[in-house]
């Protein structure tokens, strides 16, 4: 496994691109993995027909834009990736609170402001509808940053000719377990949720990408 850390942030060299989701910022972040399969899958110990990528949270919009130019990427795994756009996801997580805060209304009346406002910003859709590879992702049924409902709307219509699998667990944004919801409980949390590493051990297996 490959792990690094944004551009400027740890060890990691480069100027730090922003938090913001810029169409540029997610192009850079896009080139940064697409190099980072292309290494792995010429490395003499590395089968290079098992390389993919695992993201986290703005992975929704990376890893698509990566894998449509980067074939060297042959599956994705998700936690919490929007299927968004940035703008509508950024909105839901104004809304929601972020695990901040406590939300600012029920999920339906969030999920209805956000559907007046539409999409804006970069949308990982139409990248999605390009990939022929097999991808999982894994949402929290009260993620307060990704508006769960509406990605699983967009994969729905796109599963159809795709190799897409979903699994919700009664989480937030985070697969560890908040009591209350808020990052503030983290501190009094158990741990992950117990269902979330077999989850994805079962979609790696049925997949052939790891015994």
């Amino acid at each position: 496994m490959l792990a690094d850390d944004k551009r400027g942030v740890g060890e990691s060299g480069g100027p730090y691109p922003g938090e913001l989701a810029t169409d540029a910022t997610i192009d850079i972040l896009a080139r940064d993995a697409e190099r980072e399969a292309r290494f792995l899958a010429q490395l003499p110990q590395v089968d290079p027909t098992r390389v993919g990528l695992f993201g986290d949270s703005q992975a929704g919009w990376i890893i698509p834009l990566a894998a449509t130019r980067e074939p060297a990427v042959r599956w994705a795994l998700l936690n919490s990736g929007p299927t968004t756009t940035v703008g509508e996801t950024d909105y839901w997580g104004q809304l929601a609170g972020q695990s901040e805060t406590p939300p600012s209304g029920t999920p339906a009346a969030m999920l209805a402001q956000v559907r007046q406002a539409g999409p804006s910003g970069f949308d990982p859709v139409p990248y999605l509808q390009r990939l022929q590879i097999p991808m999982l992702w894994m949402y929290g049924s009260d993620d307060r940053n990704v508006p769960t409902e509406l990605c699983l709307e967009r994969l729905v219509a796109l599963k159809p000719g795709h190799a897409f699998s979903t699994v919700v667990l009664p989480t937030t944004h985070t697969p560890l377990v908040l009591p209350t919801g808020l990052l503030s409980s983290l501190p009094q949390s158990q741990g992950f949720d117990t269902r979330f590493f077999p989850a994805i051990g079962d979609w790696l297996r049925g997949h052939g990408l790891t015994q």
